[in-house]
């Protein structure tokens, strides 16, 4: 959904502040007015042969390579492999199988006899390619793609992949490229006539005549070369307010709501007609210190912060209580490089207001950005460190806005870094941005060491190992502001099947049905 009305350095007075650092159960953020009726289908024993779906996540631009974890692509296009949440092995898609030549190579066999949806075979000349435009043209997946060195088709049905320097991500990394034809890549001029008639070797083919900007639609794919999808047709409409989506998915437009309102948890709560549940979403809230200028410099005002939150209360407050605690480190449970064995920093209020007197920091002035999509997330945390002794504003960015500042580096004191495992699920992602951009927030030779250390290990068990030490010395350093990851709630209506919603911002509906 993107971001709306930008608050850009705007103070939020104390007494807002400190009802968000008070609040409790009763605070609500604005959704939709969900009413308990009966709208949903009674189950006929017999399987509809069209399901329609409303998301809230994008399913623009439709190129399969220009994208990332959109639900298009997973149903639409497929990888060479594929890795989800609580996978500990990839599963073979496009390739059948792959074999390690040495520490940087690795050859992957492309499985015979794959369609794209126009009728010519998958080659490893389409793989390499696929690879290499998304590298070259600094697609989307560009950036996880940094350390590859090459990737070429040595035989018609092997495709080589070199790396700059051992990798031990090369599975998650390759999983997240989707394959195009070439040669209908290149009669399209490229990835913007790609779209008006995008191809892909998936479950469902994309039919023609779609409008962009509100629906698409899905045909199942005759020749799919894995377990054929399951419902001959599906509509998948897109939202840019989850409120809006919400409405529609209580009336009975849609069959499946993917990204919900959290509001949605108790409006319709025990309504026989809908089956409403959140799971982890795959994103979290990463907001990082700037340690490279006052106040924040001083580990003692970092642990002021971290004492002031009161992560439960956010959750209560701004999920309904679905989100997910950080437990005192980054990754989050069901993340490899998670472990239980570290504890969240305590919420201790008296401790908050001791730590700042030692600092010398009460009353310090601080500047609080992210993105206009989480300014209650903002606020409700400048509430809480207002209720202690801080004096929080908050820069509620356009979406450019804050990617600029991720990038290009921010003044701000606390930063909304955000992170998403979908594609990874590995503690990777959000310790690879504590020092990431121009301008880093943390410049610690000890962390670099660390982070450099866990990065170079090939050995899965002695990789875990060094990304439990990454999580200690986060935690010992106070880097990050620990608060929660947020929920993904998704719902069905009555008869409708085959869809799970733990796998985040993107969703898999091959084998979804519901009643005719």
């Amino acid at each position: 959904m993107a971001p709306r009305n930008p608050l850009s350095g705007v103070s939020v007075d104390r007494r807002r502040f400190l009802q968000f650092g008070a609040m409790g159960a009763g605070f609500l953020l604005a959704g939709s007015a969900l009413t308990a009726c009966s709208t949903g289908a009674e189950s006929s024993g017999t399987v509809a042969d069209r399901l329609v779906i409303g998301t809230t996540t994008s399913i623009n631009p439709l190129t399969g390579l220009n994208s990332s974890y959109q639900t298009y692509q997973y149903n639409a296009f497929d990888s060479i492999v594929r890795l989800l949440a609580d996978s500990s092995e990839p599963e073979a898609r496009i390739a059948t199988s792959w074999t390690t030549v040495d520490s940087v190579t690795t050859d992957f066999v492309i499985r015979d006899g794959v369609k794209f949806h126009d009728g010519t075979t998958v080659t490893a000349e389409d793989v390499a390619f696929s690879f290499t435009e998304s590298i070259d043209k600094k697609f989307a997946t560009a950036t996880v793609l940094a350390n590859i060195a090459s990737v070429v088709a040595i035989d018609p049905t092997t495709v080589r992949v070199v790396t700059k320097t051992p990798e031990p991500l090369l599975m998650n990394i390759v999983a997240q490229v989707f394959i195009v034809p070439k040669a209908a890549f290149l009669a399209a001029g490229g990835a913007d006539g790609f779209a008006q008639n995008p191809i892909g070797s998936g479950p469902y083919r994309i039919a023609p005549g779609f409008d962009i900007d509100n629906a698409v639609t899905f045909e199942a794919f005759a020749d799919f070369w894995g377990t054929p999808a399951v419902t001959p047709t599906v509509e998948l409409r897109y939202f840019s307010d989850s409120s809006a989506m919400a409405a529609a998915f209580e009336s009975g437009q849609l069959n499946i709501a993917h990204e919900l309102p959290g509001s949605a948890l108790q409006t319709l709560a025990g309504n026989s007609d809908f089956e409403v549940t959140s799971a982890f979403s795959g994103s979290q809230n990463m907001m990082q210190f700037n340690t490279a200028k006052a106040p924040f410099n001083d580990i003692r005002v970092r642990q002021a912060a971290n004492a002031a939150i009161d992560a439960q209360g956010l959750i209560d407050a701004l999920t309904y209580g679905a989100g997910t605690l950080e437990a005192g480190q980054l990754p989050i449970k069901s993340v490899f490089g998670y472990t239980d064995s570290i504890t969240a920093p305590a919420f201790d209020k008296d401790k908050a207001r001791k730590l700042l007197a030692e600092a010398g920091a009460e009353g310090v002035e601080i500047l609080i950005s992210g993105l206009n999509l989480y300014k209650p997330l903002l606020e409700a945390i400048g509430g809480q460190l207002a209720a202690v002794g801080f004096k929080p504003t908050i820069q509620a960015n356009e979406a450019s806005v804050w990617i600029s500042q991720f990038r290009e580096g921010t003044d701000a004191d606390l930063f909304f870094r955000g992170t998403s495992y979908t594609g990874v699920f590995d503690a990777d992602r959000p310790f690879s941005f504590v020092s990431s951009g121009k301008r880093p927030m943390v410049s610690d030779p000890k962390w670099t060491e660390l982070y450099a250390a866990s990065r170079q290990e090939l050995d899965r068990a002695a990789r875990e190992k060094k990304l439990f030490a990454c999580s200690e010395y986060i935690k010992e350093q106070s880097y990050i502001l620990f608060t929660y990851a947020r929920p993904s709630v998704g719902g069905v209506s009555a008869g409708t099947k085959g869809v799970d919603f733990t796998t985040g911002i993107m969703l898999q509906f091959d084998q979804a049905t519901t009643s005719a």
